[in-house]
């Protein structure tokens, strides 16, 4: 280990110097250093391998021709924010009426699952949405017209069954759109203090992704258009981050480790084209604020 450390520091301070004579090389990461020979009254012999950053002319980088997409913000966009806020506050109230159940209902009930060869599951009040529109299969089907204190039996997938015991009716009660509603969105003393306080914040959120999209687009025309090859250690580094990001980005989203793992090389490749991208456009980049006298 003494000697490892003597090595080690042989080593770091003549590459310093010899490097320091050097202030034309634009380095990028740390040298490898290979094939060390130290023997007894001989000089330190060692390889150091190093990366410089890419020598490249400057590409065309203005005049480019960038087009701003069109968001506008209508009087639909405001309706369909106000009409997700009145979702929001809306109440589910009892059926006090002796009526059957019919599509858009709430069922309240206790129900009771059996599957093949597995336990039984029972469920106390449990809120079944009569939402049509959303069951593809039909189950709920079965529930149309069911009244309070009545059984019904649904028909699953594989054998199974469920048992549904009404207790009871509930629809959702949406509040009115006035000014008594605005103030409960916040504070605006009118429903159209509450319709302005969503336009400007629609405009505000389409001129961010105006923003966005022409950046997108200018980054896209510069990389296509800058040729030269980039330090392959650090493409390497920046894939293996995007690699690590994106597996933690699917597993946050629920998506099981085996299933991630199974698109391993389907994400390797991903990660090593978007590190490629990511790497040319950082040297792009720094020769245009080297060209403009840009500092941060």
């Amino acid at each position: 280990k003494a000697r490892e450390e003597v090595l080690r520091r042989l080593i770091g301070r003549s590459l310093d110097e010899a490097l320091s004579e050097r202030k034309e090389l634009d380095l990028v990461g740390r040298p490898q250093v290979t094939d060390v020979k130290l023997e007894e009254k001989q000089p330190l012999i060692y390889t150091a391998q190093i990366e410089t950053a890419p020598i490249f002319p400057v590409g065309r980088y203005k005049g480019l021709k960038l087009a701003r997409p069109k968001n506008d913000v209508t009087e639909e966009s405001v309706n369909e924010v106000l009409e997700r806020l009145r979702q929001t506050q809306a109440v589910l109230k009892p059926v006090l009426e002796d009526r059957p159940a019919a599509a858009g209902d709430f069922v309240l009930a206790d129900v009771t699952e059996k599957r093949p060869n597995q336990p039984v599951r029972k469920q106390k009040e449990v809120v079944i949405h009569l939402d049509l529109e959303k069951d593809p299969e039909g189950v709920l089907k079965g529930l149309l017209g069911i009244k309070a204190r009545e059984s019904r039996v649904l028909m699953l997938k594989e054998g199974a069954t469920l048992t549904v015991e009404a207790k009871g009716l509930k629809v959702k009660e949406i509040p009115a759109l006035d000014d008594a509603f605005a103030k409960t969105a916040g504070p605006y003393d009118s429903l159209e203090a509450l319709k302005e306080a969503i336009r400007k914040d629609a405009a505000r959120h389409a001129e961010e992704q105006a923003k966005r999209a022409i950046e997108a687009q200018a980054l896209k025309q510069l990389e296509e258009e800058w040729k030269f090859e980039v330090p392959p250690s650090l493409v390497a580094s920046q894939a293996e981050r995007n690699l690590k990001e994106r597996a933690v980005e699917l597993m946050q989203q629920g998506v099981p480790v085996t299933e991630v793992q199974s698109q391993a090389q389907a994400l390797t490749d991903q990660a090593q084209q978007d590190a490629l991208k990511q790497i040319r456009l950082f040297f792009i980049l720094r020769k245009i604020a080297a060209e403009e006298k840009l500092t941060a």
